[in-house]
Parts: structure tokens; C-alpha cells; sequence
């Protein structure tokens, strides 16, 4: 029996009739299709307006002595974009634009293959669109945490995510810090992708009562019209308190409190940190910071949270008990894959585990990153991305799968049953939810309306090979 390596990541969309927070895509001209026996795949809807344009065909158009020399461009774009175009391969070609793009702008590439393959006569011009994302960001910020012993040093821990790419000078120029005379220190922690940028503010001494840290986000430095600011309690010397608590929504769901010094390592904290008719709580402490889990993630809309007794490392307790509501958005429906990657084996008898939250039926899609554009695969991701599939890859098959009972989050298996289609190689396996239901606050119960049969997500080429109904494990 034979191994191969699969590795699969998430794209999920709700069909809600509104527009992306991060820009939209598509024009009210259809565009011309591309003749699927030539071009294997090309660039398509929201790009970085720092991407290239990528055309790969399915036959080689040039010979060795062209790879990366410029040459004609078959490219036109509408609105225009300067630029050159440069054979990466004998079969891919790749359209720098001279300047970055406009954020937010559409544009309609129309393609004149037949400068590419003029002997051929299959070699038709086609069209299609790409819209460049429209930069935004958003603040998140976790709170307080003591940064020394004695708690009479804090820092503040927080983020920022990007709609697009950016250079990590230009992000740090965003956050203005201001805590009294304090000579504040922040620093950075910069995804490698350019849109996820974490930074922890140090050296904020707590004064004898209670003061103010001021934090500015200033939107010009990335190009957005807007600004923000925000202002946090320092807590005082003389007090010792839950300076806050907030509800993780994303990920592993947990309620979050933050106490103005380092706590007692030594207290059980069981029975006084207590969640409202809740008995099976699970508490981590760090430092400052203690993290509230209940079994399975299953939370209610509000949740109330009392602290009494608590220890600092001084050995004070807390004057006053602590009673507050939190509440956590609504489970809306979701699908994603347990864990970021699986080895199969190459049998018939494949599962790969999914989670699912309020859904009815999800659509599975696998597409196929064929071994000799692994390479191309890799320039822009890792082993667990999604970027640009349709450089490197084409849907092999799709089907839909019924989920009985998912009122709740909760994780399944789904078996890949006879799956002709699917050979041994690297694919990315995608979800998206078909009928889905939640409950608004008020506990009415929503319909979302279904999502597209089609992905919009990928655009890919060519036909889409059926096969038999994917079931589920007995």
C-alpha cells in the first residue's frame, strides 16, 4: 500500500447578500471562458495590489532560451495597467504591473492567445477579472498583563490584521502609544504574510491611582481614510483587580480574565472562578491571565462569571467579588477540517476528519496541485495555504455531503468512499456549507439561504468530473 502526502486548507463562504468587508469582485459583463484544452489556469478575482497577472498554459509556448526574458504582452487590461510580461516557464507567463495597483479597482484582462500559439488553431482570446483589495484594517486588543514580579509594571498585548499586504515599518507607524511620562517600548510580531501584525506595549508603571493608556491607530500610514483610538484603566498600586474580561470568539472559544498582578501559584482557583451553571469549567492560569474553557466549546449567547477569594502573589485578596455578563456571538454556521493536514492511504476506505457548526449539508471540492507545480505552489505558500490554486491546480471532483443533527459545533468523519477520481499526489480539499440555521440573541431561529453550487472562490478551469455520493463511515 502506497502513502502520499494530501494537504488541504479551508475556504468558506456565506451567501448572505452582502458585500466583503475587504472589497467585491466581479463586473456586470460576463467574460469570455478560456479554451480549457490550452490554459490551465490563470489569475482570477481578489488579488494583492502587489500581485502579478498568471497565465499557465496547458502546452509549452516557448523554448528554454525564453525563460525569464520579457516578451510582447498578450495582455490587456480595462482599466490600462502598465507593465511588462516575463516567461517564468515554458508554459507560464507572469505580468508585473510597473506600480502597485489600486486598491479596490476591477479590471478585465483580455487575453490574445493567439500571439501565444499562433499555429494552433484552438487558440482563441478570452477575458477575465481581477479586483485588486480594497486595504482596511481592524484592532484587537487582548488587554493588561503584569510584566513583573510584583505587578508594578504592565504591558498591554494586542493586534492588527490587514485586508492587504503591508511593509512591517508601515504597520509599526500606525500604533501611537501615550502613558503619562512613560518611555513605552513596543514590539512586533509580523505574519509572514503581511497581514497579521501582533504587538505587546512595554514599560507602563502603575501609578498610586488609577490612569489612562492611550492608543492611537492611525489608518493614513496604510492607506485607509480612517482612524482610531482607544483608552484602557491602568489600575493603581493600592488596587488589586480583574482589570478585564472578554469572550475569544475565534478558534478555541474561552473566556478571558486578566488580573492586574500575578496571581498565587500556589491557590487552587477551583470554586472561585465559577461560571453560572456551569460545573465542568477548565481554568489555565498564566502569570496575570486566567483562561475559562468549557468542555466541547459549548457556550451560551451570555455567560456570567464570578470571582471571589483570588490571591495575588503578595497574598492579597480581592476586596470585592467579581460578577460579570460576557457574551459570546451566536454559533453561526461553520464548516472547517480538524487539524491543518492528514496522510492517507490510498485506498478506498478514506476518511478525513471535518467540524461542523448549525449545517445541514456541506459541499466537499478536491483540487488537484499536480506534482510538477509544486514549485509554483510554494512561491506563495506554505504546505497548509490556499493562495492563487488556480496557477497550480484544477478541481478534480466535488459532491455533497447531508449532516444529520449539527445543531452544535462538533467533529465527524467523513469517508471518501470509491473515489475514482482521486489519485495518489497532493490535493486541497475545500467545504462550504449548503442550508444552514442559527439562532439570533433573542433565540429566533434564522435561515441563511444556501450557498452557490459553484465555487466563486477559485475560478478554475476545466471540466468537473463527478463521482459517486460521498457518504459516511457506519
Amino acid at each position: 500500500m502506497g502513502w502520499r502526502s494530501w494537504f488541504y486548507a479551508l475556504s468558506f463562504t456565506l451567501s448572505l447578500g452582502c458585500g466583503s468587508l475587504f472589497g467585491q469582485t466581479g463586473t456586470a459583463d460576463s467574460v469570455v471562458e478560456a479554451p480549457s484544452e490550452l490554459v490551465s489556469a490563470h489569475s482570477n478575482g481578489l488579488i494583492s495590489r502587489r500581485s502579478p497577472i498568471r497565465l499557465r498554459l496547458a502546452v509549452d509556448a516557448v523554448d528554454d532560451a525564453q525563460v525569464g526574458k520579457p516578451t510582447s504582452s498578450p495582455f490587456t487590461f480595462t482599466p490600462a495597467i502598465e507593465g511588462k510580461a516575463v516567461w517564468t516557464s515554458k508554459n507560464e507567463l507572469e505580468f508585473t504591473p510597473s506600480a502597485e495597483l489600486t486598491p479596490g479597482a476591477t479590471h478585465r484582462v483580455h487575453v490574445d492567445l493567439h500571439a501565444l500559439l499562433p499555429t494552433d488553431p484552438r487558440a482563441t482570446a478570452f477575458s477575465f477579472d481581477v479586483t485588486v483589495v480594497q486595504q482596511a484594517f481592524f484592532q484587537t486588543l487582548q488587554g493588561l498583563e503584569a510584566d513583573s514580579e510584583d505587578g508594578k509594571q504592565q504591558r498591554f498585548v494586542g493586534s492588527l490584521k490587514l485586508a492587504d499586504v503591508a511593509d512591517p515599518p508601515v504597520v509599526e507607524a500606525m500604533l501611537v502609544a501615550k502613558h503619562g511620562k512613560d518611555g513605552l517600548k513596543t514590539t512586533w510580531t509580523h505574519s509572514a504574510d503581511g497581514l497579521e501584525h501582533r504587538f505587546v506595549i512595554s514599560g507602563i508603571k502603575r501609578k498610586e491611582d488609577p490612569s489612562q493608556l492611550e492608543l492611537m491607530f492611525k489608518g493614513s500610514a496604510v492607506g485607509v481614510a480612517r482612524d482610531a483610538t482607544e483608552n484602557v484603566t491602568v489600575p493603581g498600586l493600592n488596587q488589586f483587580l480583574v482589570s478585564s474580561i472578554r469572550a475569544e470568539t475565534s478558534g478555541d472559544r474561552y473566556i478571558e480574565l486578566r488580573f492586574s498582578d500575578p496571581l498565587d501559584a500556589k491557590q487552587d482557583l477551583k470554586g472561585l472562578i465559577t461560571v453560572a451553571d456551569k460545573t465542568d469549567i477548565q481554568l489555565v492560569r498564566e502569570g496575570s491571565v486566567v483562561k475559562i474553557f468549557s468542555p466541547g466549546g459549548g457556550w451560551a449567547a451570555t455567560e456570567v462569571v464570578e470571582v471571589r477569594g483570588v490571591r495575588n502573589a503578595a497574598r492579597y485578596v480581592l476586596k470585592e467579588p467579581y460578577r460579570q455578563t460576557v457574551s459570546f456571538a451566536p454559533m453561526v454556521p461553520a464548516v472547517s477540517f480538524s487539524g491543518k493536514g492528514v496522510i492517507l492511504p490510498t485506498t478506498a476506505e478514506m476518511t478525513v476528519p471535518i467540524e461542523v457548526t448549525n449545517v445541514r449539508a456541506v459541499h466537499i471540492e478536491a483540487t488537484r496541485v499536480y506534482e510538477q507545480n509544486v514549485p509554483q505552489f510554494l512561491q506563495v505558500n506554505d504546505l497548509g495555504g490556499d493562495r492563487e490554486m488556480e496557477r497550480v491546480g484544477q478541481v478534480i471532483w466535488s459532491d455533497r455531503v447531508e449532516i444529520e443533527g449539527a445543531a452544535d459545533r462538533f467533529n465527524r468523519p467523513v469517508q471518501l468512499a470509491d473515489v475514482d477520481a482521486v489519485r495518489a499526489g497532493r490535493h486541497r480539499l475545500r467545504l462550504r456549507r449548503r442550508t444552514d440555521r442559527h439562532a439570533d440573541r433573542q433565540g429566533r431561529t434564522r435561515r441563511l439561504g444556501r450557498a452557490p453550487k459553484r465555487t466563486q472562490l477559485l475560478g478554475l478551469l476545466g471540466r468537473r468530473r463527478r463521482i459517486r455520493r460521498l457518504g459516511t463511515p457506519r
